[in-house]
């Protein structure tokens, strides 16, 4: 049975660890949880190359306590693992253009050691 929606996410939490605290403390409990939610969803869509593994890594934390409270998490995981698949994918590229850069700086040396020496022996048969 869905309870409230958050951020377009339906939400049937249970709170089971709660029952034995008063209505005031349980309400204001579920109201921070209900907020930490609201945080993570938009932590997860703020997310940024520089520091995606730090962060994603709190945020996976923070999911799995949300979840074991009852909360419908199943968008924020997928969004997770699109993420990281696609930090993935930008830190393979990255090493295959630095290694393409590598070997253009290699053959450029090559090639300027190689000019080198034919200007040298230019000289030589010039005097």
């Amino acid at each position: 049975m869905v309870t409230r929606i958050l951020n377009g996410i339906p939400q049937s939490p249970h709170f089971y660890q709660l029952r034995n605290y008063s209505e005031l403390t349980r309400n204001n409990l579920i109201s921070a949880w209900d907020r930490i939610f609201e945080e993570t969803v938009r932590e997860i869509h703020s997310l940024q190359a520089m520091d995606f593994w730090v962060r994603a890594k709190r945020l996976w934390k923070t999911i799995e306590e949300l979840q074991n409270l009852g909360y419908n998490v199943i968008a924020l995981r997928r969004r997770l693992v699109d993420l990281g698949d696609i930090m993935t994918e930008l830190k393979m590229e990255k090493s295959r253009l630095l290694s393409l850069i590598e070997n253009m700086q290699a053959l450029a040396k090559k090639e300027e050691d190689c000019m080198e020496s034919k200007l040298i022996e230019a000289t030589k048969l010039e005097n």
